[in-house]
């Protein structure tokens, strides 16, 4: 579904703006340059999508979608580590208790301590103003 949605924002892009403005606006992006920028926001993808779109309630789907792409691959990211420290403890290159398996939950649950900790430490100190001092 996220493919054929990209596809059709792909072809309403092109059709709308053209080519070359598509190829200025994404190489601007991506070389980081000023001038690709309209009062400080970046052209590419979203804001063309957003700026073709008068409709209210497409802005808002566009939004909401990136805030759940983000929370996608966020939890992507972790999963996978957790995946790749679990192979990285059967090849002897961490630790033994890294790919210890729960016998309640039967999934590897010391494989996620050295990766969520450290988060939860950061977020815990800074977000909740606790200093962790006594």
């Amino acid at each position: 579904m996220t493919g054929l949605l990209l596809a059709v924002l792909a072809l309403a892009l092109e059709r709308a703006v053209g080519n070359e403005f598509l190829y200025v606006a994404g190489g601007g992006y991506w070389a980081g340059l000023e001038e690709a920028t309209i009062s400080g926001f970046w052209l590419w993808p979203n804001m063309i999508a957003v700026a073709l779109s008068a409709n209210p309630l497409i802005v808002l789907i566009i939004g909401v979608g990136y805030i759940l792409n983000s929370f996608q691959i966020v939890n992507n990211c972790y999963i996978g580590m957790t995946r790749v420290m679990v192979a990285m403890s059967l090849d002897r290159l961490l630790p033994e208790w890294v790919s210890r398996v729960s016998e309640k939950l039967h999934t590897p649950v010391n494989a996620h301590l050295p990766i969520f900790w450290p988060v939860f430490r950061l977020f815990w100190f800074t977000t909740c103003g606790i200093s962790g001092r006594r």
